[in-house]
């Protein structure tokens, strides 16, 4: 149900791979996607999921068994031919993430360092934010921070490197443990909106005193 797999030892441990939708669908075609450049394939169910400190130690020492959670927000497994992309994989190939909402806008874009095969990586189910008053100047090409979490939907996750794009869909749910989480979303990001407001106007009073300064 999950598509995860799991491979328990002889009365020693378990092991689990999380989501093998990409070994399933690389079986499916009979392994046509992997000669693609760039493919991405698709993506399991992101939970909003609202952690809490554990009880007990904070900080385990020695001798402490601890299985390695799974990554927090939308999982996605991006595939990067090494034999189309050979001599752009000899410097580190940054490709393009964009998300869309179910409108079709643009709410996050952002690069990821890839290398060749199989990548990785997760979307943290935020938003682009915006930028505080700051003494730094941006890089040229540099992303936003991200903002305020998504509000639950369906949403597109777009790959793009030069001329190569693929895309999948991510259902992002909220905490079912949690009532009114839903609605509490849709609140804070409201709040966000507001707050952007009024940070993008002391952003541009800031960037005006700092180029005043340089004349």
């Amino acid at each position: 149900r999950e598509h995860d797999l799991i491979i328990g030892t002889f009365g020693r441990s378990i092991w689990i791979m999380d989501d093998i939708r990409p070994l399933r669908s690389i079986a499916k075609t009979q392994a046509d996607i992997l000669a693609q450049p760039l493919a991405t394939f698709p993506a399991p169910d992101a939970y909003q999921v609202t952690y809490r400190s554990v009880d007990g130690n904070r900080f385990v020492a020695d001798a402490h068994y601890s299985g390695e959670n799974r990554p927090r927000g939308a999982l996605l497994t991006l595939w990067i031919n090494p034999d189309s992309l050979r001599k752009d994989l000899k410097k580190k190939v940054e490709v393009t993430v964009e998300v869309k909402d179910m409108e079709g806008a643009i709410i996050r874009t952002y690069k990821r360092k890839v290398d060749s095969c199989f990548n990785r990586m997760t979307w943290n189910l935020r938003q682009d934010g915006f930028r505080f008053p700051s003494r730094r100047t941006p890089k040229p090409g540099s992303s936003l921070p991200s903002g305020s979490e998504v509000v639950p939907g369906e949403y597109e996750v777009v790959f793009s490197y030069k001329k190569y794009r693929d895309s999948t869909r991510v259902k992002v749910i909220g905490d079912p443990r949690v009532p009114g989480h839903d609605e509490a979303m849709q609140n804070k990001q409201q709040a966000s909106k507001e707050l952007e407001g009024i940070v993008e106007v002391a952003a541009e009073g800031f960037k005006r005193l700092r180029e005043a300064r340089k004349t």
